[in-house]
């Protein structure tokens, strides 16, 4: 049996393994809301205005590269921020599963099923 190792999973040379843990904390003071990550929804339909506030990877947003979250290859963790009487975009995810909680407010959530 082999193991699969990533690039992301070996401690850069040069680096302390107390410098290399460090990009693995992701804490909420460090993370900035990123109004830009989905503007092209935004751009189309005011409506679609939200921020994205990335922990772990960076998702399927357009974002490629951003130095401030933790590495990852399979897995994303951002918090989206939704203004006021905006919404996200109906869309479909066949690869990955989404997960949604509320901190506060309230949302209308449309779920098809068996469709």
């Amino acid at each position: 049996m082999s193991t699969q190792q990533f690039e992301s999973w070996t401690q850069p040379e040069g680096a302390s393994l107390e410098e290399w843990l460090n990009t693995r904390i992701a804490r909420f003071e460090t993370r900035k809301y990123d109004f830009n990550a989905l503007k092209f929804q935004a751009d189309y339909d005011p409506k679609y205005r939200r921020a994205q506030m990335r922990y772990m990877g960076t998702g399927a947003t357009g974002v490629s590269n951003d130095n401030n979250t933790v590495p990852a290859e399979n897995f994303t963790f951002s918090t989206m921020v939704l203004p006021p009487q905006c919404e996200g975009p109906l869309h479909i995810h066949h690869d990955v599963e989404e997960v949604f909680f509320m901190l506060r407010g309230e949302i209308d959530l449309f779920i098809e099923h068996n469709g």
